[in-house]
């Protein structure tokens, strides 16, 4: 993948990533992770589903703003997605127009951009190519990186970035930096979203002559170029395409008369691409339009969507499109090869246009967002009504988590001319189904309408590993005298024969029915016990500040949450009462109450995200064998309760 080896020399040369921001047509969302997500991150291509999980957890300590954008109606939500990577679904029909250049539901996204952020600088890149397979692998593509040096440079990419951020209901970063250099280097960004549009400064020159390289037309090629010489007033616009051919035979456009006047006058010429095609390619998909004095490299198509081309009369349909527009005095006869023989067995008949046409499903009534906040463990859910009636149906959202649906409800907003959805906040009990499904389903009845992807914030606690047993993770403290390196633990998530995600359950020891006598708890030592809770008081007490905190509380395997659960699932598997479980019990909740201690203690913002979470850090005290004695039962009291008296006087 030649692209994929450019994206790496990009990566090196703006330094430490800091943000990676992608927009994309179409997606892959597994060719995002299997080969973006390990090049963004230098490692290597993962294999196991662990190497996803080691891939996000590397991705999450490192603190990369990635973000993936594309046309929400283009989004698969069964693509097997094994990370927290957002992806967002923008709807072009609620971007703000630009001047002539305005969006509705017939719009699309289209624009493929990359902007690359680091300590040494930034990096800007725009072409062709969708986040696919065949787009960085199979097909011929066009794509430019440029650097992002000058103020102009960059204020062009928030002014494309800002709106689209806003559209899919995420802030702008106010950090986002802007050069002090105003210097031009012959290289602009043009795109759909502001500034001047792209054939305004494309034709600034009125150019006699035109060569594009494109894979669509207008259905009507003769009516589009006339148009582009209303346009570019320049009635005497020479165009030669160069197009790519279905099966190398016919263009995706249908013959008329029109096409041969303009060829008979010397205005229209069809070309074979000046280099020659890899046998192994899918299709030319490349975009490039040249001038006697420009080059534009980006996702425009011969079509008037596709170029933001005003029509002469009609209504005009306008898609998101962006692309490098450089200054470039070479001839365009490097750019265009043999000329073919114009004739009407080079275009489609209706029927292949029929089947070449794109298919834009049909997007539900409302464009909804789900969010899961993985610090404090609970949804939030916002949406806006864009059908065009009033709301008329119920909807029931389905959530992983969740073991009921909820109902969506549409009020009117503050302005009184919009439905928007009330804004829904659901804590969930369990986590562990989140671990494996990323996907949120709308139903109307009983028939599902709509599907999506789940945005995933705060990763970082999205724990991925944990012990496989009680004894485990008490061994690893104390053998580690009190910090066990995290790859001493498994992953929470599995695949099984057929690459299905699977969440490990709590097994091995603590699933083990505990006899009733005393001794047969000896799996586990009281010296291991005890030894490994000072270990872990240790820690805690020796912790600077709330992340440090948090992160030996819920994040790191063997945290405090999971010392609780791996606890709560041994009393519950136990068939009756033991005097081990009793102290283990003790132990734990003393840990626990020294780590909200110590988050009382300690500066800094963030804490009481967590409230409930640290509320939950308790064990339900179990009862003592019946054998043990009253006397035994107040002295075994009183001392922890000294104890824990001593532990809150230091």
């Amino acid at each position: 993948m030649k692209l994929l080896s450019t994206f790496r020399k990009q990566i090196d040369e703006v330094g430490t990533l800091q943000r990676v921001w992608l927009t994309s047509f179409v997606i892959n969302i597994e060719f995002i992770e299997t080969y973006l997500l390990p090049t963004i991150l230098g490692m290597d291509p993962p294999k196991l589903r662990m190497d996803y999980e080691g891939m996000q957890q590397v991705l999450s300590e490192r603190g990369i703003d990635i973000r993936v954008f594309c046309d929400k109606r283009f989004i698969e939500p069964d693509q097997n997605k094994r990370t927290a990577i957002p992806i967002h679904g923008v709807s072009p029909e609620r971007l703000s127009s630009n001047g002539d250049i305005s969006f509705s539901e017939h719009s699309l996204f289209h624009a493929k951009v990359i902007y690359l952020q680091g300590d040494k600088g930034s990096a800007l890149g725009s072409g062709s190519a969708n986040l696919t397979v065949d787009g960085w692998g199979r097909n011929q593509e066009l794509f430019s990186f440029v650097p992002v040096a000058s103020r102009s440079m960059a204020e062009s990419v928030r002014s494309f970035f800002q709106p689209v951020f806003t559209n899919v209901q995420e802030r702008f970063p106010e950090d986002f930096s802007i050069p002090g250099q105003t210097e031009d280097p012959g290289v602009s960004f043009c795109h759909s979203l502001a500034g001047i549009p792209f054939l305004n400064r494309l034709f600034d020159s009125k150019p006699s002559e035109l060569a594009v390289w494109s894979p669509y037309f207008s259905r009507d090629i003769s009516k589009y170029v006339r148009n582009l010489q209303r346009f570019a007033v320049a009635p005497d616009l020479r165009v030669q395409l160069v197009p790519d051919r279905v099966e190398n035979q016919y263009l995706r456009a249908e013959w008329n008369q029109g096409l041969a006047k303009l060829h008979e006058q010397g205005l229209l010429s069809l070309h074979q691409s000046p280099s020659k095609r890899d046998h192994r390619s899918f299709m030319t998909h490349a975009k490039l339009w040249k001038t006697p004095d420009r080059l534009a490299i980006g996702s425009w198509n011969f079509t008037q969507p596709g170029s933001n081309l005003i029509p002469d009369g009609g209504y005009p349909i306008h898609n998101v499109e962006a692309g490098l527009l450089i200054v470039d005095e070479s001839p365009l006869a490097e750019y265009v090869g043999e000329v073919l023989p114009l004739s009407e067995a080079l275009f489609a008949t209706p029927d292949q246009m029929e089947q070449e046409s794109l298919r834009v499903p049909e997007p539900p009534p409302f464009d909804l967002r789900v969010v899961f906040d993985w610090q404090i463990e609970r949804f939030y859910i916002s949406g806006v009504w864009v059908g065009t009636s009033e709301p008329d149906c119920e909807f029931e959202l389905e959530l992983p988590g969740l073991s009921h649906s909820v109902k969506l409800q549409w009020v009117v907003d503050s302005h009184g001319d919009v439905f928007v959805l009330q804004k829904l906040e659901l804590p969930v009990a369990s986590t562990k189904p989140l671990l494996v499904d990323r996907n949120y389903e709308v139903l109307s009845g009983d028939v599902a309408i709509a599907k999506g992807l789940i945005i995933e914030t705060r990763p970082i606690f999205r724990r991925a590993q944990q012990y496989e047993d009680l004894r485990g993770l008490l061994d690893a403290l104390v053998l580690s005298g009190g910090e066990p390196p995290t790859d001493a633990a498994a992953y929470r998530v599995e695949e099984d024969d057929d690459g299905r995600a699977l969440v490990d359950a709590l097994v091995s020891d603590d699933a083990a029915v505990v006899s009733e006598h005393e001794h047969q708890s000896a799996d586990i030592s009281y010296f291991r016990l005890f030894s490994a809770c000072h270990h872990y008081e240790e820690l805690l007490a020796g912790c600077r500040d709330q992340k440090e905190l948090e992160y030996w509380a819920f994040i790191r395997p063997g945290c405090l949450q999971e010392l609780v659960e791996k606890t709560v699932h041994r009393i519950e598997s136990s068939s009756a009462p033991t005097l081990f479980n009793w102290f283990l019990t003790q132990e734990v909740n003393q840990l626990c109450s020294t780590a909200r201690s110590k988050q009382a203690e300690l500066v800094g913002a963030g804490s009481e995200k967590t409230f409930q979470r640290w509320e939950a850090l308790i064990v339900a005290e179990p009862a003592l064998p019946a054998s043990v004695s009253e006397e035994y039962r107040a002295w075994l009291t009183d001392e922890y309760f000294r104890r824990s008296s001593n532990r809150e006087g230091k």
